[in-house]
């Protein structure tokens, strides 16, 4: 029947999600992973680099 159709995708989907989520708080628990960290040290110091500039022109 349709309603038993439509129950049987509910349960599954749910089932899905919840290994979805799983997954997810075990990759957040490890950290960032290295090649991000490098992409935020990169942009910190180029937003400093930036600020020292606006400072020069101003003196």
């Amino acid at each position: 029947s349709k309603e038993g159709v439509m129950q049987t995708i509910g349960l599954r989907l749910r089932s899905q999600a919840k290994e979805a989520k799983e997954q997810e708080g075990k990759e957040k628990a490890r950290g960032p992973s290295k090649g991000d960290r490098q992409r935020r040290a990169q942009r910190k110091s180029f937003k400093q680099k930036g600020s020292q500039r606006r400072k020069k022109f101003g003196r």
